[in-house]
């Protein structure tokens, strides 16, 4: 494919097609699979507060991998990156990271009709935003450049900013020098607008928060999405946010009270071996989650009525899969079927036109999720692909292999060469 050229700055552009917000919610299991994931009698009423809002909730969705590196590139890239079992490729390595950039098939799709793309960064592989966004919206942005941000984190330095940021005759020269790390910051790519967020007490700083993606702790406590939503003036536009909930690290209750890092009788881990005390902080993380993207889509309503709005997750998560140390974890090539529905069932929802959604997959395979959405604006229907679920190892270095049932109805790995 081909990257068009970023839209030019105050271009006259024809709005022709409605601004688009796809959110995804690492690790947000499937509604249906939470009588099977927690120990708690879980009722929800997410899936009706959602179609109150007007949108769609989709049953049985599939991902196409077993985690966010192996499954969040088929989003964008509308095709299938696995083409035979074995060895990972270092060159699809390469590839997968241009795709979480925003070097894509989708974002180019959107710049061929015109629409600017903006991503929030604070998840995911690629740390920082790399320049594919015509707007780039961040919660770690200062003089330093990201190879210093790992120095910093390596080094004594950040505990010294750290203790000066508590003085207050010297938060003044801090903020100035964009040192103060009791703030977020949030910028646009010219950085003439900037925003600042409180960072939520029990975090001690921005840039030692980096590995715990702290732009969505600070955006739930401070009830703030609103301020990370682009200006109207910018339509036609693609906005993408990638973020950790109700992913690792547990940080919140069920309230959404940030409980982070957990103490004394609160003591949560992701890998939790007592499945009643990993059910529980799930449970409750995963119900703020809940909260949380119906108050986002909320928002996003009241900002810009007219928005087709994806609200889309990755993957799920599973006791069996997640307890115990990496090197005692079960493999995932003996996985039991139960886990791995779990781990593949996904929360999907989206507000979409009427008109559009005879164009969709009727089976939502996340990789036609946006062939669907072109082909609504091109009013021209188009060919979806079958879907596949690839096994990778935790360590991205093999292609086990496809998962499919056999007669029987369990989960069986192939070979593939196609």
């Amino acid at each position: 494919f081909e990257m068009p050229p970023k839209i030019e700055k105050n271009s006259n552009r024809e709005i022709n097609f409605p601004n688009v917000y796809f959110l995804i919610p690492d690790s947000m299991p499937a509604v249906k699979n939470y009588k099977n994931i927690f120990l708690e009698n879980y009722e929800t009423e997410v899936i009706q507060e959602f179609e109150n809002l007007g949108f769609q909730f989709n049953k049985n969705v599939k991902s196409h991998g077993l985690d966010s590196y192996t499954s969040i590139p088929y989003f964008f890239s509308m095709v299938y990156l696995f083409k035979k079992s074995g060895i990972f490729d270092a060159k699809l390595h390469v590839e997968i990271n241009k795709i979480f950039s925003g070097f894509n098939p989708v974002v180019a799709e959107f710049r061929k009709r015109n629409y600017k793309y903006i991503r929030v960064d604070g998840a995911g592989f690629i740390g920082g935003c790399l320049g594919e966004e015509d707007i780039c919206i961040t919660g770690r942005k200062n003089f330093f450049i990201h190879q210093d941000f790992i120095f910093l984190e390596r080094s004594y330095l950040i505990k010294i900013i750290n203790k000066l940021s508590k003085n207050d005759k010297l938060k003044t020269i801090l903020r100035f020098l964009k040192l103060d790390t009791n703030f977020v910051t949030i910028f646009d790519e010219d950085k003439t607008k900037s925003k600042n967020i409180k960072i939520p007490e029990g975090y001690t700083s921005e840039i030692g928060l980096k590995k715990n993606l702290q732009l969505i702790d600070a955006v739930i406590v401070n009830d703030s999405f609103e301020k990370i939503l682009p200006s109207l003036e910018e339509s036609p536009y693609f906005f993408h946010w990638w973020f950790s909930m109700p992913h690792q690290p547990i940080r919140f209750n069920e309230n959404c009270e940030l409980k982070y890092p957990f103490i004394g009788k609160l003591a949560r881990s992701a890998n939790e071996l007592d499945y009643k005390i990993w059910s529980d902080s799930h449970f409750g993380h995963t119900k703020c989650a809940e909260k949380q993207l119906v108050n986002f889509a909320k928002k996003i309503l009241k900002h810009d009525p007219s928005a087709i709005i994806i609200i889309h997750s990755d993957h799920g998560f599973d006791h069996n899969a997640m307890k115990g140390k990496a090197k005692e974890r079960l493999k995932r090539n003996l996985w039991s079927n139960l886990t791995i529905n779990n781990m593949t069932d996904l929360f999907s929802t989206y507000k979409i036109p009427h008109k559009c959604k005879k164009y969709m997959d009727p089976n939502n395979s996340p990789v036609n999720l946006f062939k669907g959405i072109f082909a609504c604006f091109d009013k021209k229907k188009t060919q979806f692909l079958e879907h596949k679920i690839f096994v990778a190892n935790e360590k991205h270095t093999l292609v086990e292999g496809l998962l499919k049932k056999n007669k029987k109805g369990d989960y069986k790995i192939s070979d593939f060469n196609n």
